[in-house]
Protein backbone atom coordinates (compact mmCIF):
# COMPACT_ATOMS: atom_id res chain seq x y z
CA UNK A 1 0.00 0.00 0.00
CA UNK A 2 1.14 3.67 -0.82
CA UNK A 3 0.09 6.99 0.61
CA UNK A 4 1.37 9.89 1.23
CA UNK A 5 2.07 11.01 5.28
CA UNK A 6 2.29 14.44 4.96
CA UNK A 7 2.44 17.50 2.21
CA UNK A 8 3.22 20.82 1.86
CA UNK A 9 4.98 24.01 0.96
CA UNK A 10 8.34 26.06 2.38
CA UNK A 11 7.27 30.00 1.04
CA UNK A 12 10.15 31.60 2.13
CA UNK A 13 12.61 30.61 0.39
CA UNK A 14 16.10 33.06 0.25
CA UNK A 15 18.97 31.62 -1.60
CA UNK A 16 20.40 33.43 -4.39
CA UNK A 17 21.43 32.45 -8.32
CA UNK A 18 24.92 30.36 -7.26
CA UNK A 19 24.19 29.91 -3.49
CA UNK A 20 23.69 26.99 -1.35
CA UNK A 21 21.91 26.96 1.83
CA UNK A 22 20.47 24.82 4.64
CA UNK A 23 16.35 24.10 4.61
CA UNK A 24 14.90 22.35 7.59
CA UNK A 25 11.80 20.42 6.36
CA UNK A 26 9.79 18.92 9.81
CA UNK A 27 8.25 16.01 9.35
CA UNK A 28 6.35 13.47 11.79
CA UNK A 29 9.63 10.78 12.47
CA UNK A 30 7.10 8.42 14.59
CA UNK A 31 5.68 7.73 11.54
CA UNK A 32 9.16 6.16 9.46
CA UNK A 33 9.74 2.60 10.74
CA UNK A 34 12.47 0.06 9.27
CA UNK A 35 9.86 -2.41 7.63
CA UNK A 36 8.23 -0.06 5.23
CA UNK A 37 9.57 1.86 3.03
CA UNK A 38 9.67 5.88 2.81
CA UNK A 39 10.48 8.69 0.07
CA UNK A 40 10.36 12.38 0.39
CA UNK A 41 9.33 13.89 -3.33
CA UNK A 42 11.08 17.87 -3.89
CA UNK A 43 9.34 20.27 -6.47
CA UNK A 44 10.85 23.38 -6.96
CA UNK A 45 7.61 25.80 -8.57
CA UNK A 46 7.64 29.57 -9.60
CA UNK A 47 5.53 31.34 -7.84
CA UNK A 48 5.03 34.17 -10.63
CA UNK A 49 4.34 34.07 -14.24
CA UNK A 50 7.96 34.12 -16.01
CA UNK A 51 8.37 34.34 -19.80
CA UNK A 52 6.28 31.44 -21.75
CA UNK A 53 6.44 29.52 -17.97
CA UNK A 54 3.46 30.23 -16.56
CA UNK A 55 3.06 30.54 -12.17
CA UNK A 56 3.40 26.75 -11.10
CA UNK A 57 5.95 25.96 -13.61
CA UNK A 58 8.34 23.31 -12.06
CA UNK A 59 11.55 24.06 -12.51
CA UNK A 60 13.41 21.01 -10.48
CA UNK A 61 12.15 18.13 -8.88
CA UNK A 62 13.96 15.13 -6.54
CA UNK A 63 12.93 11.73 -4.83
CA UNK A 64 15.11 11.16 -1.62
CA UNK A 65 15.44 7.79 0.08
CA UNK A 66 14.29 7.99 4.06
CA UNK A 67 14.37 4.44 4.31
CA UNK A 68 13.85 1.28 2.10
CA UNK A 69 14.11 -2.03 4.04
CA UNK A 70 15.45 -5.14 1.88
CA UNK A 71 13.33 -8.00 1.88
CA UNK A 72 13.82 -11.51 0.80
CA UNK A 73 10.62 -13.46 0.30
CA UNK A 74 9.59 -15.77 3.08
CA UNK A 75 6.23 -17.94 2.61
CA UNK A 76 3.42 -17.68 4.84
CA UNK A 77 3.28 -19.49 7.92
CA UNK A 78 -0.18 -20.27 7.52
CA UNK A 79 -1.22 -23.63 6.02
CA UNK A 80 -0.91 -23.70 2.29
CA UNK A 81 -2.77 -26.36 -0.06
CA UNK A 82 -1.07 -29.77 -1.14
CA UNK A 83 0.54 -29.97 -4.38
CA UNK A 84 1.10 -32.84 -6.38
CA UNK A 85 3.09 -33.91 -9.69
CA UNK A 86 2.95 -36.67 -12.29
CA UNK A 87 6.72 -36.57 -14.37
CA UNK A 88 5.28 -38.76 -17.57
CA UNK A 89 8.65 -38.84 -19.02
CA UNK A 90 8.34 -36.01 -20.99
CA UNK A 91 6.63 -33.28 -19.15
CA UNK A 92 6.07 -32.45 -15.30
CA UNK A 93 2.80 -31.35 -14.43
CA UNK A 94 2.36 -29.81 -10.76
CA UNK A 95 -1.64 -28.96 -9.91
CA UNK A 96 -2.25 -26.85 -6.69
CA UNK A 97 -5.46 -25.10 -5.46
CA UNK A 98 -6.69 -23.15 -8.33
CA UNK A 99 -3.87 -23.06 -10.79
CA UNK A 100 -1.72 -25.96 -12.76
CA UNK A 101 1.96 -25.66 -14.61
CA UNK A 102 3.38 -27.75 -17.02
CA UNK A 103 6.80 -27.81 -17.65
CA UNK A 104 8.85 -29.74 -20.77
CA UNK A 105 11.85 -31.53 -19.36
CA UNK A 106 13.57 -31.33 -22.72
CA UNK A 107 13.47 -26.86 -23.08
CA UNK A 108 13.18 -26.81 -19.68
CA UNK A 109 10.31 -24.22 -19.44
CA UNK A 110 6.85 -23.46 -18.34
CA UNK A 111 4.52 -24.58 -21.62
CA UNK A 112 1.42 -24.08 -19.44
CA UNK A 113 0.64 -21.54 -16.78
CA UNK A 114 -3.17 -21.67 -15.79
CA UNK A 115 -5.74 -20.01 -13.52
CA UNK A 116 -9.06 -21.91 -12.66
CA UNK A 117 -8.34 -23.62 -16.09
CA UNK A 118 -7.73 -20.29 -18.00
CA UNK A 119 -4.48 -20.48 -19.74
CA UNK A 120 -1.76 -17.38 -19.21
CA UNK A 121 0.47 -18.13 -21.65
CA UNK A 122 1.64 -17.97 -25.15
CA UNK A 123 5.59 -19.07 -24.16
CA UNK A 124 7.09 -19.29 -21.49
CA UNK A 125 10.15 -18.14 -19.64
CA UNK A 126 13.20 -18.71 -21.47
CA UNK A 127 16.64 -16.92 -20.76
CA UNK A 128 16.86 -13.35 -22.48
CA UNK A 129 20.35 -11.45 -23.08
CA UNK A 130 19.34 -9.22 -25.71
CA UNK A 131 17.46 -5.68 -26.53
CA UNK A 132 16.73 -4.34 -30.04
CA UNK A 133 19.57 -1.56 -30.20
CA UNK A 134 19.65 1.64 -29.94
CA UNK A 135 21.04 4.43 -32.38
CA UNK A 136 23.58 4.95 -29.39
CA UNK A 137 24.27 1.00 -29.57
CA UNK A 138 24.80 0.83 -33.37
CA UNK A 139 27.43 4.18 -32.77
CA UNK A 140 29.53 2.17 -30.16
CA UNK A 141 29.53 -1.01 -32.20
CA UNK A 142 27.40 -3.08 -29.99
CA UNK A 143 26.30 -4.79 -32.46
CA UNK A 144 29.82 -5.78 -33.58
CA UNK A 145 30.98 -6.48 -30.10
CA UNK A 146 28.38 -8.10 -28.12
CA UNK A 147 26.38 -9.72 -31.28
CA UNK A 148 27.50 -13.26 -29.98
CA UNK A 149 24.59 -12.60 -27.16
CA UNK A 150 21.67 -11.50 -29.96
CA UNK A 151 20.73 -15.20 -30.21
CA UNK A 152 22.21 -16.90 -26.98
CA UNK A 153 18.74 -17.05 -25.25
CA UNK A 154 17.54 -19.04 -28.08
CA UNK A 155 20.41 -21.59 -28.25
CA UNK A 156 19.92 -22.10 -24.79
CA UNK A 157 19.92 -26.48 -24.20
CA UNK A 158 19.34 -28.62 -21.23
CA UNK A 159 22.06 -30.31 -19.56
CA UNK A 160 20.32 -31.23 -16.29
CA UNK A 161 16.59 -31.44 -15.19
CA UNK A 162 15.84 -32.46 -11.78
CA UNK A 163 12.86 -32.24 -9.49
CA UNK A 164 12.25 -32.51 -5.69
CA UNK A 165 9.51 -32.47 -3.23
CA UNK A 166 10.99 -30.28 0.21
CA UNK A 167 9.65 -30.35 3.44
CA UNK A 168 7.65 -27.61 3.66
CA UNK A 169 5.49 -29.39 0.86
CA UNK A 170 6.49 -26.86 -2.13
CA UNK A 171 8.23 -28.85 -5.20
CA UNK A 172 11.96 -27.62 -6.45
CA UNK A 173 12.41 -28.02 -9.96
CA UNK A 174 16.15 -27.27 -11.29
CA UNK A 175 17.05 -26.32 -14.81
CA UNK A 176 20.43 -26.38 -16.20
CA UNK A 177 21.38 -24.65 -19.10
CA UNK A 178 24.13 -24.71 -21.55
CA UNK A 179 24.26 -21.36 -23.71
CA UNK A 180 26.20 -20.81 -27.32
CA UNK A 181 26.57 -18.80 -29.99
CA UNK A 182 25.10 -19.36 -33.13
CA UNK A 183 28.04 -21.46 -34.11
CA UNK A 184 27.59 -23.92 -30.95
CA UNK A 185 30.43 -22.36 -28.81
CA UNK A 186 29.30 -22.30 -25.54
CA UNK A 187 29.43 -19.08 -23.85
CA UNK A 188 27.87 -19.42 -20.52
CA UNK A 189 26.09 -21.97 -18.23
CA UNK A 190 22.90 -20.79 -16.17
CA UNK A 191 20.49 -22.33 -13.54
CA UNK A 192 17.05 -22.31 -13.34
CA UNK A 193 15.23 -22.94 -10.05
CA UNK A 194 11.61 -22.85 -9.79
CA UNK A 195 10.22 -23.39 -6.36
CA UNK A 196 6.66 -24.21 -6.09
CA UNK A 197 4.38 -23.46 -2.90
CA UNK A 198 0.69 -24.50 -2.45
CA UNK A 199 -0.22 -20.75 -2.15
CA UNK A 200 0.19 -20.48 -5.76
CA UNK A 201 4.04 -18.37 -5.41
CA UNK A 202 6.27 -19.45 -7.51
CA UNK A 203 10.04 -18.46 -6.61
CA UNK A 204 12.25 -18.33 -9.73
CA UNK A 205 15.91 -17.96 -8.67
CA UNK A 206 18.42 -17.68 -11.48
CA UNK A 207 21.89 -17.96 -11.83
CA UNK A 208 24.46 -17.05 -14.72
CA UNK A 209 28.35 -17.44 -15.20
CA UNK A 210 30.33 -16.91 -18.19
CA UNK A 211 32.32 -19.34 -19.90
CA UNK A 212 35.06 -17.10 -19.75
CA UNK A 213 35.46 -13.71 -18.51
CA UNK A 214 37.05 -12.15 -21.82
CA UNK A 215 33.31 -12.63 -23.14
CA UNK A 216 31.43 -9.19 -24.17
CA UNK A 217 29.31 -7.59 -22.19
CA UNK A 218 25.64 -8.09 -21.35
CA UNK A 219 23.27 -5.90 -23.46
CA UNK A 220 20.51 -7.78 -21.16
CA UNK A 221 20.66 -10.43 -17.96
CA UNK A 222 16.78 -11.26 -17.93
CA UNK A 223 13.93 -13.86 -18.75
CA UNK A 224 11.22 -13.26 -21.70
CA UNK A 225 7.81 -14.45 -21.29
CA UNK A 226 4.71 -14.48 -23.98
CA UNK A 227 1.10 -13.51 -21.95
CA UNK A 228 -2.40 -13.64 -24.12
CA UNK A 229 -3.03 -10.60 -25.27
CA UNK A 230 -5.85 -9.96 -23.28
CA UNK A 231 -3.50 -9.69 -20.10
CA UNK A 232 -3.07 -6.24 -21.01
CA UNK A 233 -3.88 -3.96 -18.13
CA UNK A 234 -0.63 -3.20 -16.46
CA UNK A 235 0.30 -1.86 -12.62
CA UNK A 236 3.55 -1.43 -11.04
CA UNK A 237 5.79 0.15 -7.61
CA UNK A 238 8.35 1.06 -8.97
CA UNK A 239 10.18 3.73 -11.53
CA UNK A 240 7.97 5.46 -13.64
CA UNK A 241 5.28 6.70 -15.54
CA UNK A 242 7.76 6.86 -18.66
CA UNK A 243 10.44 4.52 -19.27
CA UNK A 244 13.78 4.52 -17.44
CA UNK A 245 16.94 2.86 -17.78
CA UNK A 246 20.18 2.17 -15.41
CA UNK A 247 21.52 5.54 -16.43
CA UNK A 248 18.61 7.24 -17.38
CA UNK A 249 16.12 6.89 -14.25
CA UNK A 250 16.31 9.69 -11.73
CA UNK A 251 13.61 11.38 -13.21
CA UNK A 252 10.99 8.67 -13.15
CA UNK A 253 9.88 8.62 -9.37
CA UNK A 254 9.14 5.06 -7.45
CA UNK A 255 5.53 4.65 -6.71
CA UNK A 256 2.19 2.94 -7.77
CA UNK A 257 1.69 3.37 -11.75
CA UNK A 258 -0.72 1.98 -13.97
CA UNK A 259 -1.84 2.13 -17.73
CA UNK A 260 -2.47 -0.10 -20.75
CA UNK A 261 0.14 -2.13 -21.97
CA UNK A 262 -0.01 -0.38 -25.06
CA UNK A 263 1.03 2.99 -23.86
CA UNK A 264 4.19 1.85 -22.51
CA UNK A 265 5.22 1.44 -26.74
CA UNK A 266 7.62 4.69 -27.19
CA UNK A 267 7.25 5.29 -30.63
CA UNK A 268 11.18 6.39 -31.93
CA UNK A 269 10.97 7.53 -35.43
CA UNK A 270 13.40 4.35 -36.07
CA UNK A 271 11.67 1.59 -34.13
CA UNK A 272 14.51 0.59 -31.36
CA UNK A 273 14.49 -0.48 -27.35
CA UNK A 274 11.79 1.15 -25.78
CA UNK A 275 9.73 0.60 -22.12
CA UNK A 276 11.89 -0.36 -20.05
CA UNK A 277 11.12 0.00 -16.12
CA UNK A 278 13.78 -0.32 -13.57
CA UNK A 279 13.86 -0.46 -9.48
CA UNK A 280 10.55 -2.24 -9.68
CA UNK A 281 8.93 -3.92 -6.37
CA UNK A 282 6.16 -5.69 -8.16
CA UNK A 283 4.22 -5.58 -11.13
CA UNK A 284 0.97 -7.17 -12.19
CA UNK A 285 -1.03 -7.61 -15.77
CA UNK A 286 -4.40 -8.53 -15.44
CA UNK A 287 -7.51 -8.69 -18.06
CA UNK A 288 -10.63 -6.81 -17.65
CA UNK A 289 -11.91 -8.85 -15.10
CA UNK A 290 -8.64 -8.68 -13.04
CA UNK A 291 -7.14 -12.50 -13.95
CA UNK A 292 -3.31 -12.71 -14.63
CA UNK A 293 -0.10 -12.81 -12.71
CA UNK A 294 1.73 -10.70 -10.40
CA UNK A 295 5.70 -10.53 -10.63
CA UNK A 296 7.62 -9.28 -7.00
CA UNK A 297 11.32 -8.47 -7.06
CA UNK A 298 12.84 -10.63 -4.49
CA UNK A 299 13.92 -7.42 -3.52
CA UNK A 300 13.74 -5.71 -7.02
CA UNK A 301 13.44 -6.33 -10.68
CA UNK A 302 13.44 -4.41 -14.05
CA UNK A 303 10.69 -5.20 -16.31
CA UNK A 304 9.32 -4.25 -19.69
CA UNK A 305 5.62 -5.20 -20.92
CA UNK A 306 5.11 -4.54 -24.90
CA UNK A 307 2.69 -6.43 -27.34
CA UNK A 308 5.66 -6.32 -29.83
CA UNK A 309 8.73 -9.05 -29.82
CA UNK A 310 12.65 -7.49 -29.98
CA UNK A 311 12.68 -8.30 -33.44
CA UNK A 312 9.67 -5.87 -34.68
CA UNK A 313 12.06 -3.23 -33.34
CA UNK A 314 15.48 -4.49 -34.96
CA UNK A 315 17.00 -2.42 -37.61
CA UNK A 316 19.15 -4.05 -40.28
CA UNK A 317 22.32 -2.35 -39.38
CA UNK A 318 23.40 1.03 -38.44
CA UNK A 319 21.65 3.40 -40.58
CA UNK A 320 23.27 6.27 -39.73
CA UNK A 321 25.33 5.51 -42.53
CA UNK A 322 24.21 5.24 -46.20
CA UNK A 323 22.69 2.21 -47.49
CA UNK A 324 22.05 1.32 -50.90
CA UNK A 325 19.14 -0.04 -49.35
CA UNK A 326 18.20 1.60 -46.98
CA UNK A 327 14.77 2.25 -48.65
CA UNK A 328 13.75 -1.16 -48.77
CA UNK A 329 15.24 -2.10 -45.39
CA UNK A 330 14.66 1.03 -42.45
CA UNK A 331 11.70 1.20 -40.61
CA UNK A 332 9.27 3.59 -39.44
CA UNK A 333 7.15 3.55 -36.66
CA UNK A 334 4.25 3.13 -38.94
CA UNK A 335 5.80 -0.19 -39.54
CA UNK A 336 5.10 -1.05 -35.85
CA UNK A 337 1.80 -3.03 -35.79
CA UNK A 338 0.87 -4.92 -32.20
CA UNK A 339 0.80 -8.36 -31.39
CA UNK A 340 -1.68 -9.71 -29.75
CA UNK A 341 0.35 -10.97 -27.16
CA UNK A 342 2.21 -9.48 -24.34
CA UNK A 343 6.01 -9.68 -24.20
CA UNK A 344 7.13 -9.19 -20.64
CA UNK A 345 10.86 -9.19 -19.42
CA UNK A 346 11.43 -10.30 -16.18
CA UNK A 347 15.41 -9.01 -16.21
CA UNK A 348 18.19 -8.68 -13.36
CA UNK A 349 18.54 -4.99 -16.04
CA UNK A 350 20.15 -4.10 -18.84
CA UNK A 351 22.79 -2.15 -19.67
CA UNK A 352 22.78 2.03 -19.78
CA UNK A 353 21.73 3.40 -23.47
CA UNK A 354 23.80 6.60 -22.87
CA UNK A 355 27.39 7.61 -23.92
CA UNK A 356 28.65 10.97 -23.83
CA UNK A 357 28.03 11.31 -28.00
CA UNK A 358 26.22 9.04 -30.39
CA UNK A 359 29.05 8.15 -32.66
CA UNK A 360 31.33 5.73 -30.52
CA UNK A 361 31.32 6.40 -26.59
CA UNK A 362 29.82 3.53 -24.40
CA UNK A 363 27.58 3.55 -21.48
CA UNK A 364 29.43 4.52 -18.50
CA UNK A 365 31.33 1.66 -16.69
CA UNK A 366 28.76 1.40 -13.64
CA UNK A 367 26.06 1.16 -16.20
CA UNK A 368 27.27 -1.88 -18.12
CA UNK A 369 26.91 -5.84 -17.34
CA UNK A 370 30.02 -6.86 -17.11
CA UNK A 371 30.62 -9.16 -14.54
CA UNK A 372 31.76 -12.75 -14.99
CA UNK A 373 28.21 -14.01 -13.25
CA UNK A 374 24.91 -13.04 -11.92
CA UNK A 375 22.07 -14.08 -10.23
CA UNK A 376 18.67 -13.27 -9.27
CA UNK A 377 15.33 -13.75 -7.89
CA UNK A 378 11.46 -13.07 -8.19
CA UNK A 379 8.09 -14.43 -7.68
CA UNK A 380 5.15 -15.43 -9.57
CA UNK A 381 1.64 -16.10 -9.30
CA UNK A 382 -1.35 -16.15 -10.77
CA UNK A 383 -3.74 -13.63 -9.59
CA UNK A 384 -7.88 -13.14 -9.72
CA UNK A 385 -11.58 -15.04 -9.03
Amino acid sequence: MVRWLESGELEDLRISPGENGLLTIAYDHSAVNDSSEFFLNLSLEGKEDWGILAAGHIYAREQLEISLPERDYIPGAEAMADIVFNDNGKQVIVSGQGFSLDFDKASGTIISWKKDGVQLLEKGPVPDFWRPLTDNDYGNRLDKRAGVWKDAGSNAEVTAFDKEMLDDGSLLINVEMAISDNEGNKLAAETISYRIYGSGDILVDISFRKEDAALPELPRMGMQMHLKGRYDRLSWYGRGPHHNYADRKTSAFIGIWEGPVAAQYVPYIRPQENGYKTDTRWFSLTDDEGRGIMVRGNPTICFAALHNLHEDFAAPGNLARRRKDAAEVNTHTTDIKPRDLVAVNIDYGQMGVGGDNSWGARPHPQYRLEADSYSYSFIMRAVGD
